[in-house]
C-alpha cells in the first residue's frame, strides 16, 4: 500500500504536494517440521508458493515507489469551487494478476494434494485409477452438496473417503458450509472460486483501487470541503477524490492499493491481504487439519 499526501486546493495555490512511504508483507519462512515424510511434496509446495507471493510483492512494491505516482491527479475548477479529479492511472503489470493467479493454483494443489496423500496413505495401497478419479476437497456452501457430493461418489471412493471415515470428517470440518451466516466468505470457497477462475477463464482480475482519504490535520474540515468515502473497486479516470472552496487548503493523505476482484462478487479486497488470508488458512487449517485432525501443530505466523 502507498501512503500519498496531496493537498487539496484552489488552482491560484499551486501544484500538489507528494510524500511516499510503500508498505508490504515480509514472509516468514513457516515451520513445517512436523509434517509426516509421505508430505514432503507439499512442504515444497508451499514454499513455492511463498516464492511467487515474494516475487509478486517485488512487482507491487516498484509499481507502487514509481517517482510520478500510481495516480495522477488535479483541480477542476466548477464555479466557485475545484474538484480534485483523477487524470491518469499507472498500468498495472502484467505480472501482477498472472502471478496472483499461480499463487492461488499452488495453494489450491498443496490442499488436494495433501488430501490424495492422506487416503493413499490410510488405503494402505496404491489407487487405482477409478479410485484416484474420485479424490477431490469439494468445497460446499451447504451440508446438503456435500452429502450430494459422498453420494455422487459412493461406488467408485476408496475407503478413506466413505461415510464413518476419519479423513472424511476431516474434510467435513473444512467446508464453506461450516461458517454459518457467510459460507461463501469461508476461505475454502474463495479459494475455489479464485483458482476456478484462473484455471478455466482467466488470471485473477487485479486493478489499482483507493483504500482510503483521510484529512492529515485533526482540525474540523470546512463544513463546504467534501471528500469523497472510495468505493470498494478500481479507480477510474474522471474520478472526483474531493470538492474544495475557491482558496480553501485541505491537506489529506491518499492510499492508494492494488485489490483483487473475488469472483462473481463487486468485491475488492486488497490483494496481498487476501493472498495471504488464504494462504495462512492453508498452511494453518486445512493442512494440518486433513492430516491430523487438528489446527494445533501449525501455529507459526506467515507474516508480519
Amino acid at each position: 500500500m502507498t501512503c500519498v499526501t496531496v493537498v487539496f486546493s484552489g488552482p491560484r495555490r499551486g501544484r500538489h504536494r507528494a510524500s511516499r512511504s510503500i508498505r508490504t508483507l515480509v514472509a516468514v519462512a513457516p515451520d513445517l517440521s512436523w509434517l509426516p515424510e509421505r508430505h514432503l511434496q507439499v512442504a515444497a509446495t508451499l514454499a513455492h508458493a511463498d516464492d511467487l507471493f515474494a516475487q509478486l510483492t517485488g512487482v507491487l512494491f516498484e509499481y507502487q515507489a514509481v517517482p510520478d505516482g500510481t495516480i495522477g491527479l488535479a483541480e477542476v475548477r466548477a464555479g466557485t469551487v475545484t474538484r480534485t479529479t483523477v487524470t491518469s492511472v499507472a498500468s498495472l503489470p502484467r505480472s501482477v494478476p498472472l502471478l496472483a493467479a499461480d499463487v492461488l493454483m499452488t495453494l489450491r494443489a498443496a490442499v488436494e494434494h495433501t488430501l490424495y496423500a492422506e487416503v493413499e496413505h490410510a488405503n494402505g495401497r496404491t489407487l487405482t485409477a477409478v479410485e484416484a478419479g474420485s479424490v477431490a476437497m469439494p468445497a460446499a456452501l451447504t451440508e446438503k452438496k456435500f452429502d450430494g457430493w459422498l453420494s455422487d461418489r459412493k461406488k467408485r471412493a476408496p475407503r478413506p473417503l466413505q461415510l464413518g471415515s476419519p479423513l472424511l470428517e476431516r474434510m467435513r470440518k473444512l467446508q464453506p458450509y461450516q461458517r454459518a451466516g457467510s459460507p461463501g466468505e469461508h476461505p475454502l470457497a474463495l479459494l475455489a472460486a479464485h483458482s476456478n477462475l484462473a484455471k478455466h477463464r482467466m488470471p485473477a482480475v487485479a486493478a489499482l483501487r483507493l483504500a482510503m482519504i483521510r484529512p492529515d490535520d485533526g482540525t474540523p474540515l470546512d463544513p463546504r470541503v467534501r471528500i469523497v468515502n472510495p468505493v470498494e473497486g478500481p479507480v477510474k479516470v474522471g474520478d472526483v477524490l474531493a470538492e474544495t472552496p475557491l482558496g480553501v487548503r485541505v491537506p489529506v493523505s491518499v492510499f492508494p492499493t492494488v485489490g483483487m476482484n473475488r469472483p462473481g462478487t463487486d468485491r475488492w479486497p486488497v490483494l496481498v491481504k487476501e493472498l495471504d488470508n488464504l494462504a495462512t488458512w492453508v498452511r494453518t487449517q486445512a493442512v494440518p487439519i486433513l492430516i491430523t485432525g487438528t489446527p494445533e501443530v501449525a501455529s507459526q505466523p506467515r507474516c508480519k
